[in-house]
């Protein structure tokens, strides 16, 4: 399980309950002090801590933890006391990088020169409305097809849309306007974008 930030829409206790019940030999990779948030959770797996372009243990897959530009928050007295970032995940063929919540950055040039080549970009492309606040945290999605660009990714999955009504844009409007982008640049079969809960199969 990979764990960007420990936001309460990302970090959820009863949905975290269920994964654990499900998954009793687990693997958690997160971010440095991430393991406080699980106190009060029953982990019977492992939990793995990174900092900025580290890389966790693995024997098969690698993964790295990368910078994001966003913070943590859970109570009143633990501003960023937990770390927040991305992920490079590199397996024997394909390589994804995952953005988690992030607003628009020097650090994605910064990646591109930092990891091998990425086949799929997972990138957020909602809660940007009113802009005013937003943009200090997450990318609209301009700047996610920008981030895209620049980090030379060959495919991309938008996540973060359509799911918690969290901000001002109607819902549908981050997906319309990632396809516009997408289909003016002439790359359209480049995104792709799944009912929620449908899986994905990684092209060969």
């Amino acid at each position: 399980m990979l764990l960007s930030h420990g936001h309460r829409d990302h970090f959820d206790i009863p949905s975290l309950k269920i994964v654990l019940a499900n998954n009793p030999s687990i693997n958690i990779l997160g971010p440095l002090n991430c393991t406080a948030l699980f106190s009060k959770l029953n982990v019977n797996g492992t939990i793995q801590e990174a900092g900025w372009y580290q890389k966790y243990k693995s024997q098969t897959v690698e993964f790295v933890f990368l910078p994001a530009k966003h913070w943590h928050r859970r109570g009143v007295n633990d501003f960023n006391k937990v770390l927040w970032g991305s992920f490079y995940i590199k397996g024997k063929n394909q390589s994804i990088y995952f953005a988690g919540d992030t607003a628009y950055g020097r650090h994605f040039k910064e990646i591109k020169q930092s990891v091998p080549p990425i086949d799929y970009c997972l990138m957020p492309i909602g809660a940007y409305k009113p802009p005013f606040l937003m943009n200090l945290f997450h990318v609209t999605p301009e700047e996610a097809f920008r981030a895209y660009q620049e980090l030379g990714a060959g495919n991309f999955i938008p996540m973060h849309y359509g799911t918690f009504d969290l901000s001002d844009e109607p819902l549908g409007e981050p997906e319309r306007e990632i396809r516009r982008l997408f289909r003016e640049q002439g790359n359209a079969e480049q995104l792709i974008i799944e009912p929620i809960g449908k899986s994905i199969k990684l092209k060969a």
